[in-house]
């Protein structure tokens, strides 16, 4: 069967040329976007990603136009349906639809939405967990883009490639102050004497939106969590570890810096989000 990306809210049979040699996410990281996960058809923490989209094009200072909820999720719908997804990964891309150098000549917004079909709803995970490195060769910044999803991703295109010559299952990824920020592809949380601690979003992290949904877990079962700076030495010592995103779910840490970590609130959580 056949699959379509939406281009632009044009329905493309995938493998057709989509993009013009003049395409600013490809020449200059022009772009932001949101990978999504669909469940029964629906894409799950819709508003959530939503709220984040928006608000990183209002940072990249991309014209949304006439695109509020309703036109989203109409363009969303539409592809969903078109290639009969029930359990699916998608990535909505926004660029800046505009010639020029690095000074566009219009803020007008481009976009891509396109699928990978999954097989199941539920998250999966390593039971044993995962073993964490340390990716220090190149720092990532903290500015006023560091917790949008940018298309300017080659630091964490450089920690995979690591993570994957190391043989690890995850890196963390440090800011430029040396403190901990994330990992590849996930944000990172760990538990120290019954609390949860997870870097700030001044450190230069993603604003995560599985992030949030963590935060209000703790919230709502009254159990104390605090985003702050993390140093690696925290990571040594915490009882557990474990990274988060929408597509992974939960991921529980097993072994950082050839120490083991327990796992017994991880699998709270994952039982929780299953």
């Amino acid at each position: 069967m056949n699959e379509f990306d939406n281009v632009n809210g044009f329905l493309i049979e995938k493998g057709e040329k989509i993009y013009n040699t003049g395409n600013r996410s490809f020449k200059y990281g022009d772009g932001i976007f949101e990978t999504l996960k669909v469940v029964d058809s629906k894409v799950v923490f819709w508003e959530e990603h939503l709220k984040r989209l928006q608000s990183g094009m209002k940072s990249l200072k991309i014209d949304a136009g006439h695109f509020d909820d309703r036109k989203w999720t109409q363009e969303l719908e539409r592809l969903i349906s078109k290639n009969y997804y029930k359990f699916a990964k998608l990535r909505l891309t926004v660029f800046r639809e505009s010639p020029g150098l690095y000074t566009p000549m219009t803020n007008m917004m481009g976009f891509l939405i396109e699928g990978v079909r999954y097989d199941r709803k539920n998250y999966t995970f390593k039971s044993e967990g995962i073993t964490l490195g340390i990716y220090n060769e190149l720092p990532k910044s903290m500015h006023a883009l560091s917790n949008c999803k940018t298309t300017s991703a080659l630091v964490y295109v450089m920690a995979s490639l690591y993570k994957k010559e190391q043989g690890l299952g995850d890196v963390v990824v440090l800011n430029t102050a040396g403190k901990v920020c994330e990992t590849s592809n996930a944000n990172i949380f760990y538990v120290k004497d019954g609390n949860i601690y997870t870097p700030g979003l001044d450190q230069g992290c993603v604003a995560g939106v599985f992030r949030t949904k963590v935060l209000e877990y703790c919230q709502t079962k009254k159990i104390h969590s605090e985003e702050c700076e993390v140093n690696i030495k925290d990571l040594e010592d915490a009882d557990e570890i474990f990274v988060t995103n929408v597509i992974g779910g939960v991921q529980g840490v097993n072994s950082f810096q050839n120490s083991d970590k327990s796992q017994s609130f991880i699998k709270k959580l994952q039982s929780f989000f299953e």
